[in-house]
């Protein structure tokens, strides 16, 4: 995704190599089916890659996850910078949910930002494989804003299941304030940080790479 993929690739996820399995997912439209992909993208054939349709694109990439029987997920966005040694031991395997809810109710009403990334149990994961995104069964709030607002429609499936009294957990260590915020540093207990929000209002400008290297030089020099 013009660089911010191998942005990834070049700081954090370097670090999170024989700690933890990790993929990128990508659609059509902008390359991919006619491409010859790395070992660490998966290509998803049967969605579109834009912003427009990023909850389909969570919904496949779900369903490669869950066939392959992962028991969690720690899904984040390429504008998102995060310590691979501080997602292991955050805690999320206690929970089926767990990530930033803003400091508000982690409850079935609500739901955690998508931009710092958030863990998922396989619980959770398998009610959203055949969910609605649109039209009929599609029942809720912000109906119209689904198919790119993913966080907000895995939110509202796990509302529809709130019967299942599944565990959530607010973390105040993902963060999404954007790249003047501070991040993840050895002196702090940051996990995450999402370098969009607010600074960009678009999605994966080409300043978000450089803010990504400086986030990692920031890592690397902290005492």
């Amino acid at each position: 995704m013009n660089g911010h993929n191998d942005a990834l690739r070049r700081t954090w996820l370097k670090d999170a190599k024989g700690l933890f399995d990790y993929k990128f997912f990508v659609g059509t439209g902008q390359g991919a089916e006619a491409a010859a992909l790395p070992p660490d993208t998966v290509f998803l054939p049967d969605v579109d890659d834009g912003q427009g349709a990023v909850t389909y694109k969570l919904r496949a990439a779900l369903r490669w996850v869950c066939e392959r029987d992962y028991e969690f997920v720690y899904r984040c966005f390429p504008d998102t910078y995060a310590r691979p040694e501080r997602l292991l031991t955050c805690g999320f395997e206690a929970h089926d949910y767990h990530g930033d809810f803003r400091g508000e109710h982690a409850t079935p009403d609500n739901y955690p930002s998508g931009g710092p990334g958030n863990f998922m149990s396989r619980r959770v994961m398998e009610l959203a494989l055949d969910a609605p995104i649109e039209g009929p069964g599609a029942d809720g709030k912000h109906t119209r804003v689904w198919p790119y607002a993913d966080d907000l429609w895995f939110g509202q499936v796990l509302n529809w299941h709130r019967d299942k009294g599944f565990r959530y957990f607010d973390d105040s260590r993902f963060i999404n304030r954007g790249s003047r915020a501070v991040g993840p540093l050895k002196t702090n207990s940051i996990v995450a940080t999402h370098l969009s929000c607010p600074d960009y209002p678009k999605p994966y400008s080409p300043g978000i790479i450089a803010h990504m290297l400086d986030r990692h030089r920031a890592w690397l020099a902290s005492q």
